[in-house]
Order: C-alpha cells, then sequence, then structure tokens
C-alpha cells in the first residue's frame, strides 16, 4: 500500500467511530461537480465518464471543493459514479446531456443474464478509479481525508433494467415481482462486485466508504427488507472481513444512505454500518428517538433546495437541523438529505458551510463549557434518562447533587385570594377539570376541607389524599378514646355490610378530628415566630436537588414516598440515595385494586437489559427495563353499569337489591377478594423480601382486602407500606410497569419561584369569579385545533400531512383543544374515526403512524368510538391492521378487530348484499302467494254471468251482476284498490318470469 502524509483533520473520522469531537464534521454530496466555474474548466468538454476514467483530472476534481471552501469542508470524496459497477459488468452506458445515464441494452428478461457479466474482475477493469484515489489523496496531502463509494445493489439494479432514471420503475419492479429468482441472482452478483470494489477503494487511499441506495424509496417496507436489506447487510458484515484479507490493519468507517426508507431506520443501525445518512424526509428528532443513544452517528439531511433561500432561511434551517439532531448529543455529521444541484451558486453554499460551523460551535459551546466569566468548565448537561434510576444513578449524577431546603414560611408567588368561594376554588386543580363540580364537589367534604386548608394558606389536596388521611385519622389523639374505631377495624370479614353502616358515626368523628388538627396546627404556627428550614418543606410530593449539570432554574427531585418516614424525619435524603445503590438486589411490591381491577406485581431493583431495544406503542424503553419477577391480574364484574359504584355500596346505602345482576356482583366481589388473599398467600415470601410495597386502593374497603384483615400478610402498621403519589389508570400490568418507572427515576423539575410570606391584608379580589385569562400556548393549541379538524372534515389528507410537518405535530400526543368539546375524540384519529371520516383513518394510521391504542377519556380507542352505524369505518381499522401486519402496535388493545384485506372485506359485502337480495326475493314470493280475505271470500263470474264461472253447464247459477250496485260506496273503493293490487302482483310476475 503507499504511503501517505499523516492526516492534519480526522474530524469526519472521529465522529463516524463515535468519538468525541470538537465539533460536527461537514461535508456535501456531489460536493464535486458541475456548480463549481473551476469544474468545467478542467472538465474541458470531455464526456462525463471520460473525465472519470481519467485519474489526474478526476484527482484534480475532487480537491476543487476542498481548495475553493478552504477550511469549510471535512472530507473529500472521491470524484466517480455509481454506475462504474454495471460498466464493469459489461453494460454500454453514455451520459445524455438533460437527461442522464442512459443504457445501451438494459436488462428486459432472466435470458438476458446471458450476456452480462455476472463475476466481473474489477481490479482490472475499475483499475482507473484505484489510480484516482490514490492520486488524489497525494494531493491532498492530509489536509482530509478521503471518501470512497459505490452504488447499492437494488439501484443498480435499477439502473440495469430501466436502462435510465424512471419514474414509474415498470421494468424494475416487474422484474423483482415476476423474476424474483433471477433479481436475486443478479443482486447478489452486483453485492459481490461492490464489496471488492469498496475493499479495493481502501487498499488505494481511501479512508471512509459511503453505500448509496438511491432508490430505496421505490420498495415498500417488505419489499426493501426482501430485495435491498439482506445486501446491505452484506456488506456492512463482508467488507471488513475482505479488508483483513487484504492487509488493512485500521479501521475504515461505512456509512449507508438509503434515500426515502424512513420505515427502516432501525434496521439499518442494525446492519453493520457506523454511519446513516438521512434525506431530508426524516425529522431529526424521531430519527435521534430511534438511535436511542446505540452508537451509530447520524449524517444529514439538509434539504438542498434550501440553498435557492435567503440567509434568513438557510439560518434558520441549519439551526433546526443541528438543534434536531441534539445540538451535539448525538454523533452527527452535517451533510446534505441529497446531492447539490447543477445551478447551485458557490457563494450561497459557502454561506451555508459557515453557518454550519458558527451554529455547531455555538451549540457545542452552551452544550459543554460553562460562559468564559465564569471561568470553569462544565459536564454535559444532557443526561441520559438511564442515568437517572435512583437504583443505579451514574456517578456524575449522583456527585453533582446538592438537597435544597425551604423555610416554611416561604410560598410559592402568587397573590393570596379572600373572596368568594369560588374564587379561592377556581385555583384548585382538584376540580378544575371536573364538569360536574357544583353538583358534586361542593356539597362533599373535601370541598370543607379544603376550604379550610385555603384559608391557612394550604394547597388543596386530591381526593385520594384526603380518603387517606380519614382512613388514617385516629381519634385518640383528641378524644383518648380508641375504642370504637379498633372495633370497626377488628370486626369479622363476614360483616362487612354492618361495618360500613356503624362506621358513619366514626367517619364523620375523623373528618371533625382533621379539622380540628388543622385549626391546631394553625394557632400553634401564629403563634411560633420562628419558621423551619426543612428540605420537606417544598409544597410538593417531591425533595428537590440542585446540580452542576443542569440549569440553574432547574433541579433534579425524588418522591417523598420512596422513603420510610424515619428515613425522613432522622437521615439525609441524599445519603439515602446514596445507599440506594446497595439495594439493586432487592426487590419491591406494587399493587392496584379499584372497580373490580386488581393488578399486583413484584419487582426487582435491578433492570433488565434493553440494549437494541426501541420505544415502541407498548412503552417506552424504560418501562421496557422494568424487572417483573412475577405478576397477576384479576378482573371481576363488580362495578354497576352506568349508575358505577360497587354493589355493595349501593346495598348500603339502599337496601339489598333483588336481581340477577347484584346477586352476581355480591358473587364476584367475595370472589375478588378470596383471589387477591390467595395471591397474598401465594407471594408472602416474596413480600417478605421487599423493600417497599405500594398500593393504591380506591377506598377503604378496597384497602382492606390487601391490609389488616384477620390473618393478613400485610399488617396495618407496616412501614414499607406507601400509596402512590399520583394519579393512576386502570390496574393492569402495563400500568404497573409505568407506575415503577414514575417513581424510580429522578425527576427534571422548575426550580421552585418562592417569596416571603407577608402579613399584609390579602388580596381582594371584586368579582366573584376571575375569568381565565389563556395562554399563548392554549390560543396556539385552540389555532392547530381548529386547523385540523378543518382538514380532517375537508379530507385534505395532503394538506393535513403538511401542515403536521410543518407544525412538528406529535399526533399521538397532541390533544385537541378545548377539552370540553373533544371529551371524547381527544386525537385526531379519534375524530376522525367518530365522524366516519374512512379515508383519513387511514392517513393517519398508514401515513403518520398514529397510535390505534390511545384512549379517550372514557376509556375506548378509536376504534370503539366509530360512527354509529358506520361499520365501514371499522372496517377502515381491520384494512389497516392486515396492511401494517400485527408488529405495528397491540392490535388488541385497539379493539379494532381481526385483520382483513380489502379483497376479503370487498368479498364479504358482496356476499351479504346477495343474501339480502336473495331474502327480498323470497319475501315477494311470499307475498304473491298469500290471498286477501276479500279475495277468497268474493263470487267468481262466468262470462255468460253464472256463478262459479265455469261455463255454462256444472250447476252454475246464474246472478245478476247488477246486485253489486247494492255495495256501500267504501265497498267498492275496497273492491276496487283490491282489483288494482291484483293487476300490479300479476305484472310483477309476468316481470319475474
Amino acid at each position: 500500500m503507499t504511503e501517505f502524509a499523516p492526516l492534519k483533520n480526522d474530524l469526519i473520522l472521529r465522529a463516524a467511530k463515535g468519538e468525541k469531537v470538537e465539533r460536527p464534521p461537514i461535508w456535501i454530496m456531489r460536493q464535486a461537480g458541475r456548480y463549481l466555474p473551476e469544474y468545467h474548466v478542467v472538465k474541458a468538454g470531455k464526456d462525463f465518464f471520460e473525465t472519470c476514467r481519467d485519474p489526474e483530472i478526476a484527482s484534480e476534481i475532487t480537491i476543487q471543493p476542498i481548495d475553493h471552501f478552504d477550511g469549510l469542508i471535512d472530507a473529500a470524496i472521491i470524484f466517480s459514479d455509481i454506475l462504474v459497477i454495471p460498466q464493469a459488468m459489461g453494460f454500454e452506458i453514455d451520459m445524455v446531456e438533460g437527461k442522464g445515464p442512459v443504457f445501451a441494452s438494459p436488462l428486459r428478461s432472466p435470458d438476458d443474464l446471458a450476456r452480462v457479466d455476472l463475476k466481473p474482475d474489477v481490479k482490472s477493469k475499475l483499475d482507473w478509479a484505484y489510480k484516482a484515489i490514490t492520486l488524489a489523496r497525494t494531493k491532498l496531502n492530509g489536509r482530509v481525508p478521503l471518501l470512497g463509494f459505490v452504488g447499492a445493489p437494488w439501484t443498480l439494479l435499477v439502473y440495469m433494467t430501466e436502462g435510465q432514471g424512471s419514474k414509474m420503475f415498470r421494468f424494475a419492479k416487474e422484474w423483482i415481482f415476476k423474476y424474483p429468482e433471477a433479481s436475486h441472482k443478479l443482486l447478489q452478483a452486483t453485492c459481490d462486485a461492490c464489496i471488492e470494489f469498496l475493499a479495493l477503494q481502501v487498499v488505494a487511499g481511501a479512508q471512509m466508504l459511503q453505500i448509496f441506495e438511491s432508490w430505496a424509496s421505490e420498495l415498500g417496507p417488505d419489499d426493501f427488507n426482501e430485495f435491498s436489506l439482506p445486501y446491505l447487510k452484506q456488506i456492512g458484515e463482508k467488507l471488513p472481513k475482505r479488508l483483513k484479507e487484504l492487509g488493512v490493519e485500521e479501521y475504515i468507517p461505512l456509512t449507508v444512505f438509503a434515500k426515502g426508507a424512513w420505515y427502516a431506520l432501525d434496521d439499518l443501525c442494525e446492519a453493520g454500518y457506523d454511519t446513516v445518512s438521512l434525506d431530508w424526509l426524516y425529522k431529526p428528532e424521531d430519527a435521534v428517538k430511534v438511535v436511542n443513544g446505540r452508537r451509530i452517528t447520524l449524517q444529514g439531511n439538509l434539504d438542498p433546495g434550501a440553498i435557492y433561500g435567503s440567509d434568513e432561511v438557510i439560518t434558520k434551517k441549519v439551526e433546526q437541523m443541528i438543534k434536531g439532531f441534539g445540538g451535539g448529543k448525538q454523533n452527527y455529521i452535517i451533510n446534505f438529505g441529497h446531492g447539490t444541484h447543477p445551478f447551485m451558486k458557490p457563494e450561497r453554499i459557502e454561506y451555508f458551510l459557515k453557518e454550519c460551523h458558527r451554529v455547531a460551535f455555538d451549540f457545542f459551546t452552551v452544550m459543554t463549557h460553562q460562559s468564559a466569566t465564569k471561568g470553569s468548565k462544565m459536564s454535559e448537561n444532557i443526561v441520559n434518562n438511564d442515568e437517572l434510576y435512583i437504583y443505579d444513578v451514574s456517578k456524575r449524577v449522583l456527585e453533582s447533587l446538592e438537597l435544597l431546603y425551604f423555610d416554611s414560611k416561604t410560598l410559592e408567588t402568587k397573590p393570596v385570594v379572600e373572596s368568594s368561594e369560588e374564587a379561592n376554588l377556581d385555583n384548585n386543580p382538584i376540580v378544575k377539570n371536573e364538569s360536574n363540580r357544583d353538583a358534586e364537589y361542593y356539597k362533599s367534604d373535601l370541598h370543607r376541607y379544603n376550604l379550610k386548608r385555603s384559608l391557612q394558606d394550604l394547597p388543596p389536596i386530591t381526593a385520594d389524599e384526603f380518603d387517606k388521611l380519614i382512613e388514617q385519622e385516629s381519634i385518640e389523639s383528641l378524644s383518648g378514646s380508641d375504642s370504637e374505631l379498633s372495633e370497626v377495624e377488628e370486626e369479622d370479614e363476614g360483616s362487612q355490610e354492618e361495618e360500613i353502616d356503624s362506621s358513619s358515626d366514626a367517619y364523620e368523628q375523623r373528618l371533625q378530628s382533621l379539622i380540628k388538627k388543622l385549626a391546631i396546627s394553625n394557632g400553634d404556627s401564629q403563634e411560633n415566630d420562628e419558621s423551619t428550614v426543612s428540605f420537606l418543606n417544598t409544597k410538593s410530593p417531591f425533595i428537590l436537588f440542585k446540580s452542576s449539570i443542569l440549569n440553574p432554574d432547574k433541579t433534579f427531585g425524588i418522591y417523598k414516598s420512596m422513603f420510610t418516614d424515619h428515613q425522613l424525619v432522622n437521615s439525609n435524603p441524599l445519603e439515602e440515595l446514596k445507599l440506594f445503590t446497595q439495594k439493586q438486589s432487592q426487590k419491591s411490591a406494587l399493587f392496584m385494586i379499584g372497580g373490580g381491577h386488581f393488578a399486583g406485581a413484584i419487582i426487582s431493583h435491578t433492570r433488565k437489559s434493553t440494549k437494541g431495544n426501541a420505544p415502541n406503542s407498548k412503552g417506552s424503553l424504560q418501562e421496557q427495563a422494568v424487572n417483573i419477577i412475577v405478576s397477576k391480574t384479576f378482573h371481576r364484574y363488580t362495578t354497576r353499569r352506568k349508575q358505577g359504584g360497587s354493589q355493595s355500596a349501593s346495598d348500603n346505602a339502599r337496601g339489598k337489591a333483588n336481581s340477577a345482576g347484584s346477586s352476581i356482583r355480591r358473587y364476584n366481589e367475595q370472589a375478588l377478594i378470596q383471589e387477591v388473599r390467595e395471591l397474598l398467600a401465594e407471594w408472602k415470601h416474596h413480600l417478605n423480601e421487599c423493600d417497599s410495597i405500594f398500593i393504591r386502593a380506591n377506598g377503604a374497603a378496597n384497602k382492606k382486602i390487601l391490609v389488616g384483615y384477620e390473618g393478613a400478610v400485610l399488617a396495618n402498621n407496616d412501614p414499607r407500606i406507601r400509596s402512590f403519589p399520583f394519579t393512576t389508570k386502570r390496574a393492569t400490568t402495563s400500568e404497573l410497569r409505568r407506575a415503577w418507572v414514575e417513581l424510580t427515576y429522578l425527576k427534571v423539575l422548575d426550580m421552585p419561584k418562592v417569596i416571603q410570606r407577608k402579613s399584609a391584608t390579602p388580596i381582594k379580589e371584586s368579582s366573584p369569579k376571575p375569568k381565565e385569562i389563556k395562554s399563548k400556548e392554549q390560543i396556539k393549541s385552540e389555532e392547530l385545533s381548529t386547523e385540523l379538524v378543518s382538514l380532517l372534515k375537508k379530507q385534505k389528507a395532503p394538506k393535513l400531512i403538511s401542515f403536521i410537518k410543518q407544525n412538528k405535530i406529535d399526533i399521538n400526543d397532541f390533544q385537541l383543544v378545548p377539552k370540553e368539546r373533544y371529551t371524547h375524540t381527544p386525537t385526531l384519529l379519534h375524530f376522525a374515526s367518530a365522524n366516519g371520516l374512512n379515508h383519513m383513518v387511514q392517513i393517519l394510521l398508514i401515513n403518520l403512524k398514529a397510535n390505534p391504542t390511545v384512549l379517550n377519556n372514557a376509556g375506548r380507542t378509536a376504534a370503539e368510538v366509530a360512527a354509529m352505524g358506520e361499520s365501514d369505518t371499522k372496517k377502515v381499522f381491520q384494512i389497516v391492521r392486515h396492511k401494517l401486519g400485527e408488529d405495528y402496535c397491540d392490535w388488541k388493545v385497539a379493539k379494532v378487530g381481526p385483520a382483513k384485506s380489502k379483497e376479503e372485506i370487498e368479498q364479504e359485502e358482496k356476499n351479504s348484499k346477495e343474501q339480502i337480495k336473495l331474502q327480498k326475493q323470497k319475501l315477494i314470493q311470499e307475498e304473491l302467494a298469500k290471498k286477501t280475505e276479500l279475495e277468497l271470500k268474493k263470487p267468481r263470474f262466468s262470462s255468460s254471468g253464472t256463478l262459479g264461472g265455469g261455463g255454462g253447464g256444472g250447476g252454475a247459477v246464474p246472478v245478476v251482476v247488477s246486485d253489486l250496485s247494492g255495495l256501500s260506496e267504501q265497498q267498492k273503493m275496497r273492491m276496487m284498490r283490491e282489483q288494482r293490487a291484483r293487476a300490479a302482483e300479476a305484472r310483477l310476475k309476468g316481470l319475474q318470469k
């Protein structure tokens, strides 16, 4: 191998290998070419391929952009073409001005393979390419690395079958679908030639390689996996081995560029390449999520057309691009999303390159250093979620934490309101979203208690927190007697209904006890002017830490419920958090019960490995890492439909109902209790080893199913038992996973804004109910919702897709507002389904990747809210399920129904129509066979006027027809109607024959 000068700028090689760099490297596809004036001078009117085959000219063109944009580009790419492999295989190709490459004899059938060299000697036939590479690297003299490249097998097959660039891809598609075996034969031969050609480029001096799959967008996901991805993987796997055989010791980074194959990004990350190049159709933020911490460098992805824009447009696009790729967090190489255009002006590209340097430097400065005035460096403030798991907090995060203390006399900055009850409650988060708060909330004991709290400048509490206080409140502290309460707690399980009745007085005493305690504590605080300083005075469920790796206005938070009461009173939470890392071998228990649903799990503190996993509709990576040792769910029909509430509660309130449904519910309540307690007994050895036990039980009766019953595994006073400090959904295993993740990961929160409590007269508000002032975010959300709903109703699919991309809307997270209007259709998919917008349902699912498992406030999926009678909408979901496959999401959760192809649906509709047609014909026959009572009773007359209608014999009795004139007018009209009906039926019979 030739000896070359040492490399002075290895930025791109380090970035591709995943090493730390001082800024993202920059180069642009097709950077050597027709847009540069010096290119035309050197080419001197020669044919394109003739220019490529001249090593001297090709090497000179290669380094032209390096000279032209001195210091702005970090790599050179050899001036050549992807079609050199077909040329080596025996194809004659001409470069026609204004048309591009044209093959003299493209392949039209497998018989044509006889004239193709399927095992070309690329070493001798492409010798000129290696000479150009060696000469170019020599001329570069180590200024920047030199890149080699090749066209991918599928892209080369397209050219070999189409004969030129195409819009229809008729012949290429005909080959892979009509001649799949011959296609694979040609693809494999091309792949082998590509591997050898790339290896020899490295021997000649190339230091990095890129594979161009330019026509990947013409293959769907399944076809890409069959006709493109396997050969890209072969290159990624076999090329390093071939390089070792040729004596190449240094590591050569590989880049793959599959234009338009957005659906294959995850597969390409696992295909053996160091760098994945993206076109401008990718959203950088989405690509970073797919990579998800894997050691993959991303490259791209500015739309080359942006170069035609103004300085402001280019700057904006550059900032969006670099920020989208993490601003330095993700290994990243700046590039176009495709090649340059021959019409571009070099000065506009120069402006783009300079802006890339400026913006990248700014981002890296912010991300990796403090300002120069502080004169000290700071660590990267980008924290991976995996570093925040409390049982495995990273060393750099743990060492940066500093516990925050707050004065008990400090409050969040907000005016004290002392006017009407309505004004106080308008800031109450408990009732803000309740549509029936006037009817229910104002009558509740919770409302009474929150009013007392508001008078003492205390924040309102939730219904769950209130129930917990009521349940745990001891009358002993005020009355000195606990006999009644203990009797209630020790009653036999079989007398549950009497227990609820007899405990009503105890409940009222507990409530009064809470209110008195509140008054006493307030009096004490007024008498004692000294304030207390503690880490517990956060007025939130979190203990807060500041950190040097976060911005000054941000903090880390951990739920107080992760510590026992003893730890909170006698220990330092930061020291306890450091000890958590020693509890990885331990485990915890989570239980949820309510509404007839139960879910329980024993979870190990040691996480499962998620290496190679990607976020999906079933859960985030953190949820996938939850290590469930054992889990169980039960569901029993115990809740009364529409009315709500348990059957036992209804019996206690109104007396026992005597119905089949109520009997079933009573039985199911007892069966659920038995099943849960048997499970707890079965898990006793696990529970004895648990470090903490979290329980969510709706109401005291539900909690007693789990805790404190006779012979209970879990005692009432077990210090390990805690409640979830946040709202949870229906009890399921997936909800347990979500809750565990919520509990056990440090949260990045805003630093509380505090102000010293003032003794001045509170602000009085004249209006009984202040008007709600909408924020800019609310106004923008409403504007977006209006436009999105309008586009959905008009079924403007292209405009909808464009609008969503322009506004960077995540359709699975975006909720239509105002929420009161879209209670049952919060997402775009729910709205389209509920309104029978079948085409838009397909667009949202297939094109925009909407999640059909998202639930509305009523717990219904989009498929369940399909318009009444609109069976066609439900059929659309089934067709989409068939198209997207079973791996797209959990279709059972989406409640879509079995997957069916469009042909199956059409056949079912055809069969249904035929069945209806047969039923109609049968009904007509039955109607025609019927004889009306009048027809059966009326006499029949012959032409001679005799009764019996049978000629002149047979004992016919002569009748005077004029006797009919004795009928009334009503009878005559009925006779005429019957005659007309019979005539009509006779005509129908004639038509059917």
